[in-house]
Formats: C-alpha cells, sequence, structure tokens
C-alpha cells in the first residue's frame, strides 16, 4: 500500500499524469487486497476508519486524467494514509510534509526528507517543509 502511494506521489512530483493515474489504480488494487485478519488489534481500528476513503480517493484519481484534478484528491489521501503509517510503522522513516502554498496548506507523507512537491512538480519543486519525522 505504501509502495503504490509512494509512487504517485512521485508521478505527481514528475507531473506525469497517466502514471499518476497508473499509479492511483494500483494503490485501490492494494487497498481491496488488505488482509485485515493479519492486523493487530490498533492497526485494524485505524484501517476500519481510513479504507474506505483511501479506495474512493484512488479509485478517483485514477480515473481522472487532468493532473491538477489528481492532485486536489491526492491532497485528501495524506490524512487518512498519516493515520495508518502512525500506527503501522514501516523499517525506514516516513516524512510528513507540508506545503503552505497549494490550496491554503496541504499534506503528504515522503520517504525521503528533502522536499520534493507533488502539488507543483518542478515548478515549485521544493516547496514546503517537513513537519513530522515518523520513526
Amino acid at each position: 500500500l505504501f509502495t503504490h502511494y509512494f509512487a504517485l506521489k512521485n508521478a505527481l512530483v514528475a507531473s506525469d499524469a497517466t502514471a499518476a493515474s497508473a499509479s492511483a489504480a494500483e494503490f485501490s488494487t492494494a487497498v481491496k487486497a488488505v488482509q485485515m485478519e493479519r492486523m493487530n488489534p490498533e492497526v485494524h481500528g485505524v484501517w476500519m476508519q481510513v479504507m474506505e476513503p483511501m479506495a474512493n480517493l484512488g479509485e478517483g484519481i485514477a480515473s481522472k486524467k487532468d493532473l491538477e484534478a489528481q492532485r486536489k484528491a491526492f491532497a485528501e489521501l495524506s490524512a487518512p494514509m498519516l493515520a495508518l503509517v502512525k500506527v503501522a510503522p514501516r523499517p525506514e522513516p516516513v516524512y510528513y510534509d507540508h506545503c503552505p502554498m497549494y490550496e491554503g496548506g496541504a499534506n503528504w507523507l515522503s520517504q525521503e526528507k528533502p522536499i520534493k512537491n507533488p502539488f507543483y512538480g518542478s515548478m515549485m519543486l521544493t516547496c514546503g517543509s517537513v513537519k513530522q519525522t515518523i520513526p
């Protein structure tokens, strides 16, 4: 799931609507394939809250061909992903980044500490800051 989210983020950084659509479709498929019975109770509790919004947003991004529409939907996807990453830690840190300029402020998760803004791509590639590091 995280792999597909990060691929989607990277496609948006590259301003590649086709790759973003494909990554979002893979993300949606991954959401539906999650085996809830293998989750610990804490992760399961969060999963039940974020599963439907994540599936809907992933499908919405996959169906859009317009980069700006994809970016708006991606901005909504980061909150449920943050909730999930906080209870389902990964072997490496995840960075919760913030862009103050996009839509009055938008957030995203990243595997890299240097800012690569998915909302503006090359126009404002390094706009933003790390709000939180999730170990």
